[in-house]
């Protein structure tokens, strides 16, 4: 067994570990993501180097694949800039190589290290820039197609009213849909607007406050349901959810993964709200029942613009969870997607602040 192939394999936790606390401290775009999305593929790329050390193409393959499909991909949905990318992969370079100092290797053994190291972030740093070549192309599209349906609506709907004629009941359905192409255009624009916070700029901003997370999904599913009353939005809440939120931006995030679930299921659809074992979270889930979500596009469900299969004819611009997504990292919290043959669940977990913590506890 080549020794540089073995000690990836047996000291990865050690070589992850320090990775993460050096990435914490030197790149401050990183630090504020959870263990989770920070080390999201590292071991895969780990186990990878280890096998084409080895000769193994294909499983070293899978382990490259993870870091191009899933870890790069990722990194440009929590709008991590490529230089940080560039610089995360550059670092962990740096740790394998400052720990395999301890050990004798082989010459051949490095040379392969550092080609399949080489051949993992290559295809991983191509597959970021094209991704963001063609999201910056849908962001272009937009004014040039989504938009101009509504804006053409108005537009007949003006010159129809500048003729006169028609009844009463004719000249209020006109208004009535200029209304709601205006209301169309209107979310489009803060969509986009909050496209470019989290994507282009320093992250969607968020200013939390003491508020009671039962008391802001009542009000979403009130409202959702009173837009949509043909479909049957169930809540549920439990235990003292007070928290450190945003309330808007949380009904927000809330509103959008509801609408989701009102787009592509017909059945029931129910929303939790509950504390956490030890208190120290609020945890909302949103559940629909349907067809299970294909596992390859659940990985790239929070992309910007993504859409399922299903997608066409949608009015929406496919951005609704990658927008509920960033309002969950403004607030520190994780956001993660389940789905099976029986429901598809989304789940954010809120972090509550200590302070507030301390501060129900005194007040009983």
């Amino acid at each position: 067994m080549d020794p540089v192939a073995a000690f990836l394999r047996r000291e990865k936790e050690r070589i992850v570990e320090r990775w993460e606390r050096e990435v914490r401290s030197e790149l401050p775009a990183l630090a504020p993501l959870a263990r989770p999305a920070l080390i999201d593929h590292a071991y895969e790329l780990l186990l990878g180097l280890a096998a084409w050390i080895e000769g193994d193409t294909e499983e070293a393959q899978r382990g490259f694949e993870a870091l191009v499909q899933g870890h790069a991909l990722q990194r440009l949905g929590y709008a991590v800039g490529l230089e940080t990318v560039m610089r995360e992969y550059a670092k962990l370079r740096f740790v394998i190589l400052s720990e395999l100092g301890a050990i004798e290797v082989a010459r051949d053994s490095m040379v392969l290290l550092h080609e399949g190291f080489d051949r993992a972030i290559s295809a991983a740093i191509d597959r970021y820039s094209q991704r963001r070549e063609e999201i910056r192309a849908r962001f272009i599209s937009i004014l040039g197609h989504d938009l101009r349906d509504p804006l053409s609506t108005v537009k007949i709907s003006i010159d129809v009213l500048a003729r006169g004629g028609g009844t009463p009941d004719e000249q209020k359905l006109v208004l009535t849909r200029m209304s709601r192409s205006c209301d169309r255009m209107q979310r489009m624009i803060s969509e986009v607007l909050d496209f470019a916070r989290g994507h282009l700029g320093g992250g969607i901003p968020a200013n939390p406050a003491l508020h009671d997370m039962a008391e802001i999904c009542r009000a979403v599913v009130e409202e959702l349901g009173a837009a949509h009353p043909d479909r049957l939005i169930v809540l549920e809440s439990r235990g003292d959810l007070r928290g450190p939120f945003d309330r808007d931006r949380v009904a927000q995030a809330l509103g959008n993964l509801i609408g989701n679930a009102v787009d592509h299921t017909r059945e029931s659809i129910e929303i939790a709200a509950f504390e956490s074992p030890d208190r120290t979270h609020v945890i909302t889930t949103v559940t629909s029942h349907g067809v299970a979500i294909a596992p390859d596009l659940q990985r790239r469900m929070f992309d910007a613009f993504a859409r399922g299969d299903d997608a066409a004819g949608r009015r929406g611009l496919g951005l609704g969870l990658y927008i509920a997504q960033q309002i969950a990292l403004a607030h520190g919290a994780t956001i993660d997607l389940a789905s099976d043959d029986r429901a598809t669940t989304f789940t954010i977990t809120w972090p509550r602040d200590p302070k507030e913590e301390r501060l129900k506890a005194a007040n009983g």
